[in-house]
């Protein structure tokens, strides 16, 4: 998601939600070519590019938003840490996997 528009916590979480793969705000259009190129070398080799993003940009969405801005949402930044470790592939596989689907997972 590469957006123009002024960010914030929320919005950050709405992209989540919706499959975004990684977020870059208007502020690093000037990196666009390096962060494209790292979120998709992490793509190819099967990495969670969110949790590049934010490996890369964490200073800036502290230093934007606040050091302890996640703490309005925990629940949902700790299912986030959580979930963006498993790659997409795997949890594309688990969610078709009756052995998980049955126990209501």
């Amino acid at each position: 998601m590469l957006t123009a528009h002024a960010i914030d916590p929320d919005t950050l979480m709405e992209c989540i939600r919706k499959g975004a793969i990684a977020y870059l705000p208007k502020e690093t259009l000037a990196d666009l070519d390096e962060e494209l190129a790292a979120i998709f070398r992490a793509h190819e080799q099967g990495e969670p590019t969110c949790k590049l993003l934010f490996e890369r940009l964490g200073q800036y969405f502290d230093e934007k938003f606040g050091p302890n801005w996640k703490e309005k949402e925990k629940s949902f930044w700790s299912e986030f840490e959580i979930s963006y470790q498993i790659g997409k592939g795997i949890q594309e596989r688990l969610m078709h996997d009756e052995r998980v689907t049955g126990k209501g997972i």
